[in-house]
């Protein structure tokens, strides 16, 4: 593991986890909070595509409000 990024949607955390073929995400946040997703991702420079596998700890809105729009951005697997 090389580097653990927080990124704040609304009142949730997602964390993006850096390994040696990609990001792990971990959750996605609360819906309509994918712009600022993807605006983190830029101030990072992560790329969408560098992000190959999305974990959902638990299926509340608020961890699960991007998924399809973050897993259909991504193509990661889940």
């Amino acid at each position: 593991m090389k580097k653990v990024n927080r990124i704040l949607l609304g009142n949730s955390n997602v964390y993006l986890i850096q390994g040696k073929k990609g990001y792990l995400l971990i959750d996605a946040g609360y819906p309509n909070t994918v712009k600022t997703f993807l605006n983190a991702l830029r101030k990072k420079s992560i790329n969408l595509q560098d992000i190959v596998l999305i974990v959902i700890t638990h299926v509340h809105y608020d961890h699960v409000g991007n998924l399809k729009e973050i897993k259909d951005f991504t193509g990661a697997k889940l």
